[in-house]
């Protein structure tokens, strides 16, 4: 029952991992920079 549930939460995280990416990395993949990516700055500012 356990290992089953474990499972679920992976397989959710996967997805959301997934629709992350293609959501908001993929579409400025021509102007990605991993450390825009990696900058808290732009992190916090996320949410206003």
């Amino acid at each position: 029952m356990k290992e089953k549930a474990l499972g679920k939460l992976i397989e959710i995280t996967l997805i959301s991992l997934f629709l992350y990416l293609l959501l908001f990395v993929f579409p400025n993949m021509d102007t990605f920079n991993i450390n825009s990516f990696l900058n808290w700055d732009a992190l916090k500012n996320f949410g206003n």
